[in-house]
């Protein structure tokens, strides 16, 4: 599910981090849509940690070790690992 959604998810994300900056006239540097993509990438390892970390302690074994071995898969895929 992560990867077949995670373009929409970073897309829509973007637009509501976007609309939000206006709305409050922040004058930072706006982030493009490839910028978020990089700092996901740059910070997938992080993510992944985080993720492994809070699984084991809130599913059941079977569950964590197939969900851990989907998540090692696809982060070796892209690159990430």
């Amino acid at each position: 599910m992560r990867e077949e959604h995670l373009d929409e998810l970073l897309r829509a994300y973007h637009w509501s981090l976007v609309r939000t900056f206006r709305q409050l006239n922040a004058r930072a540097k706006q982030l493009t849509l490839f910028d978020l993509r990089r700092e996901v990438e740059r910070t997938a390892l992080y993510g992944f940690l985080s993720a492994e970390h809070l699984l084991r302690n809130h599913v059941g074994r079977a569950e964590y070790e197939e969900r851990i071995v989907d998540m090692v898969l696809e982060f070796v895929e892209h690159g990430y690992l």
